[in-house]
């Protein structure tokens, strides 16, 4: 008796922890994240524009019936040759790859650039069961619900540059609100960063060594990597953005430290100082 006791006991707990997770989980935003394998750019030795791989990933799906969305970029970061994500081994019945993350819907459109209203990479989709507030079942979870070429110009400047999706608001020549994101799950319209929530996708453009990002390595930058490293080892957040991460870690350990202060400043003192111009960080790390 006393151990079907303690079996039910262990059960009850474990079905609690199990609520407690759906929950918790529920009460997590359909979230909308723009990722890339790649999302930094060494303009070191650059001689042509560099493109990465974008994709909008659905998490946490709760539903949909419709949805518009644009995507945007920083200048002089293009986004451009985008599409729904599909599965080259399913076809329809025209012969067209079907989608991966929903192999059916009513309407799907991507479209490059909209004469009607001037913007570019606007997306339409409305699931099958629209009409009737019928919401898509996902075909594929691990699939991107669309994807997308970066392309990084040769000339960008360093710095930090995002890819995200527009949430503008604008009235047309006939009075009405157009908003450049809706969602709809079911027949209501999902509430932004409380239904829904957008994450955009950050692009490091960085020079090996320029740890402020101004186009050039000098003392300046030795002393920035050396201070974000006192501020770290101090409990400080050193304030450091993606691109300075990057330009930062020149020994590429994975963080920023003393070595790569050091580094730096031998680096310019090898170039500058000494008079080395043509010395490359391939060269100088060996």
């Amino acid at each position: 008796m006393k151990q079907h006791k303690i079996f039910a006991a262990a059960a009850a707990a474990m079905l609690f922890a199990s609520a407690a997770v759906s929950a918790s989980a529920a009460d997590e935003p359909m979230t909308f994240r723009i990722d890339a394998k790649e999302s930094a750019v060494c303009l070191d030795n650059m001689t042509e524009d560099a493109v990465l791989k974008g994709d909008v990933f659905i998490d946490n799906y709760t539903g949909l019936t419709s949805l518009r969305l644009i995507l945007k970029s920083d200048d002089p970061i293009v986004i451009k040759n985008g599409d729904f994500t599909r599965n080259p081994d399913k076809k329809d019945k025209q012969g067209e790859p079907l989608h991966r993350l929903f192999e059916e819907h009513a309407d799907a459109e991507y479209m490059q650039y909209s004469e009607a209203t001037g913007a570019s990479n606007v997306v339409l989709w409305y699931s099958k069961g629209f009409v009737s507030d019928e919401p898509a079942k996902i075909s594929d979870a691990t699939s991107s619900f669309v994807n997308f070429d970066i392309t990084v110009p040769k000339d960008t400047k360093p710095g930090d540059y995002k890819c995200y999706i527009s949430t503008e608001e604008t009235i047309n020549v006939a009075g009405q609100k157009e908003e450049d994101f809706f969602a709809y799950g079911g027949a209501n319209q999902l509430v932004l960063d409380k239904d829904v929530k957008l994450v955009p996708l950050d692009v490091a453009v960085y020079l090996i060594g320029d740890s402020n990002l101004d186009g050039f390595v000098d003392v300046q930058d030795a002393q920035t990597t050396l201070i974000a490293y006192t501020e770290g080892i101090a409990g400080n957040d050193p304030k450091l953005t993606k691109a300075q991460i990057m330009a930062s870690d020149v020994v590429k350990d994975g963080k920023v430290s003393v070595d790569d202060a050091q580094v730096i400043l031998k680096y310019y003192t090898e170039k500058v100082v000494a008079g080395k111009k043509d010395t490359t960080w391939e060269q100088f790390l060996g």
